[in-house]
C-alpha cells in the first residue's frame, strides 16, 4: 500500500471551554479600541495536537501508514514516543535543539466559535527534506498548516514530483505573501479550507469557489455543523454534515475530515464519496476532549455515513 505524505505542525494544545457565547460578550463593547476582555472557564485540557500530527494519527487508524513531515523542539521528546508506540513513522521530524515545540491556545464556546493563539516554536526553524528516496511509495500528500515558507516549498516539491497534493493553508492564508500563495495554489491539485478560512483566501484571491476549481482539480469547504461543498470545474454541490452521538468539542474534527477524505482519493473513490468518509470520522472526534481518537470502529464510521448519506461506503483495502 503506498502512503500518504503529510506536512502540518507537531503541537501541543491547551484547550479551553467557555460555557457561552463569546459574541454576547463582545457586543456590549462600544468600540474595539476599549477591547479588554476576560473569559472565565471551567474546563481545561492540555492535549498533543497539531495539524500535521492530527490527520497523520487519524490516517493510521484508518490503515493508511502515513509519512510525516514536522519540526520539533528539544521537548518533544515524550511526544515523539507517543508517536512510536501508535506505530506512526518518525523518521522525518526533525528535533531543532533550543527550540521549543510549537504551541496552540484555543478556547472554544457554546456556539463552536473558537480563538485561537499560536506560537510557532520549532517550527519556523524548519527546512523542506530530501524525500527523493521515498517518493516512489508516495500516493498522495497533503500540505497543512504551518510556516508558510514551508508550506510553499512542499507544495512546489510535490508538483515537481508529480504527486498529487492537497493544499490545507488554514489560519496562515493572512501571512503568505500574494506570491508564495499564488503559486501554491496553482501546484496544486486541490484546496481544503473551513468557512472561516474560505473568507480569508476570498479575501485574499477576490474569486468564488466555483472559479477556484477552474484552477485546481477540486475545492473543499467545510462548514461545521452545516455539512461540507465541494467543487469541480462541473460545479459546486452542498453535503449534510453526519451526526454525532453526543457533541462536546469541534477541535481536530476538521484534520479527522482530512484523513478520511485523503483515505479514499488514495482508494480511487470519487471526491463525494471520499469527502462522506472524512465526515464520518470527524463526527467521532466531536464526541470527545481532545484531538486524537484512540481507536477506529470502521463499521461504525460506515454506518454513520450511510445513515447520513443513503448509501454504505466502498470497502478499503486491507
Amino acid at each position: 500500500m503506498r502512503r500518504v505524505l503529510v506536512t502540518g505542525t507537531m503541537a501541543y494544545d491547551h484547550l479551553f471551554s467557555y460555557d457561552a457565547s463569546f459574541l454576547e460578550n463582545l457586543r456590549s463593547i462600544a468600540t474595539l479600541d476599549a477591547l479588554s476582555v476576560s473569559f472565565y472557564t471551567h474546563q481545561y485540557a492540555k492535549r498533543h495536537g497539531g495539524t500535521g500530527v492530527n490527520m497523520a494519527w487519524n490516517l493510521q487508524l484508518l490503515g493508511r501508514s502515513p509519512l510525516l513531515v514536522a519540526d520539533v523542539g528539544s521537548d518533544a521528546e515524550e511526544y515523539l514516543a507517543l508517536l512510536q508506540s501508535q506505530r506512526i513513522d518518525t523518521s522525518h521530524i526533525t528535533i531543532h535543539a533550543g527550540e521549543l515545540t510549537s504551541t496552540g491556545v484555543s478556547c472554544t464556546d457554546t456556539r463552536q466559535h473558537q480563538i485561537w493563539f499560536f506560537h510557532r516554536g520549532a517550527d519556523k526553524a524548519g527546512a523542506w527534506p530530501d524525500l527523493a528516496g521515498v517518493r516512489s511509495n508516495i500516493a498522495y500528500a497533503i500540505v497543512g498548516q504551518r510556516h508558510p515558507p514551508l508550506m510553499r516549498d512542499a507544495v512546489l516539491w510535490c508538483k515537481k514530483s508529480g504527486l498529487p497534493v492537497l493544499f490545507d493553508p488554514g489560519q496562515e492564508i493572512r501571512n503568505f505573501t500574494e506570491e508564495h500563495l499564488i503559486s501554491a495554489i496553482d501546484a496544486s491539485t486541490g484546496i481544503i479550507t473551513n468557512e472561516y478560512e474560505w473568507a480569508m483566501l476570498h479575501e485574499r484571491l477576490r474569486c468564488t469557489p466555483e472559479e477556484l476549481a477552474k484552477r485546481v482539480a477540486y475545492v473543499v469547504v467545510t462548514q461545521a455543523e452545516r455539512g461540507h461543498s465541494l467543487y469541480t470545474r462541473e460545479g459546486g454541490r452542498s453535503f449534510p454534515r453526519c451526526d454525532c452521538d453526543v457533541f462536546v468539542n469541534p477541535t481536530g474534527a476538521g484534520d479527522a475530515f482530512r484523513a478520511g477524505l485523503l483515505t479514499g482519493l488514495t482508494e480511487g473513490w470519487a471526491l463525494e464519496i471520499a469527502a462522506r468518509l472524512g465526515a464520518a470520522l470527524a463526527s467521532f472526534v466531536c464526541q470527545q476532549e481532545g484531538t486524537h481518537l484512540q481507536t477506529v470502529d470502521l463499521d461504525k464510521v460506515y454506518e454513520r455515513a450511510r445513515a447520513a448519506y443513503g448509501e454504505a461506503l466502498p470497502p478499503l483495502a486491507s
